[in-house]
């Protein structure tokens, strides 16, 4: 019986929607990592690939490829994507450097922002945390949530030290703690 294979060959795309892991996935990752280093639809391919470094035991060389990929990407879309899939990848120390990355190319992005204040919330940096909890009330809608953001990067701010940012935030959460 002949298992279907998901790394591309000979230039197709993989074949994402098929749950199968190949007989050998070293030989098959090696293939698929070979297609995807030159380009193409990036995006397509990280399914199949993913299942099969999985199944392979290379899940870092798949990260690794993909970091690579992400700064060679041609367009803002394709690098957002691939640097969302290596920062959820990366344990939290190593994926700060690729949200803040793909909040250069996306600043509002609110996956970027909440996953990047977790981890400088837990890594104690007092004044970028309130820095993103800021961005993070800025950038959502008006209502109870924005108020809390904006109260938690005023008591951010004051812990850092820097009076005249928590005081602007806290003033900030004003107008729309009143219409609560």
């Amino acid at each position: 019986k002949r298992v279907l294979e998901l790394a591309p060959r000979d230039g197709e795309a993989a074949d994402a929607l098929n749950p199968k892991v190949p007989e050998n996935p070293t030989e098959a990752l090696l293939r698929g990592l070979s297609e995807f280093a030159k380009g193409g639809d990036r995006r397509a391919q990280l399914p199949a690939l993913e299942r099969i470094a999985k199944a392979a035991d290379a899940f870092d060389e798949l990260i690794e490829a993909v970091e690579a990929a992400s700064e060679e990407a041609t367009n803002d879309a394709e690098a957002a994507e691939l640097l969302r899939f290596v920062a959820r990848a990366r344990p939290p120390a190593a994926a700060r450097v690729h949200w803040n990355d793909l909040l250069a190319i996306l600043p509002a992005d609110t996956e970027a922002l909440d996953q990047l204040f977790k981890i400088l919330k837990a890594e104690g940096e007092a004044r970028p945390a309130a820095e993103i909890a800021r961005r993070r009330a800025i950038s959502g809608p008006v209502g109870p949530e924005r108020v809390e953001r904006l109260i938690e990067a005023g008591r951010l701010f004051e812990d850092a030290g820097a009076v005249d940012e928590a005081v602007d935030a806290f003033e900030a959460a004003l107008p729309d703690a009143r219409v609560l």
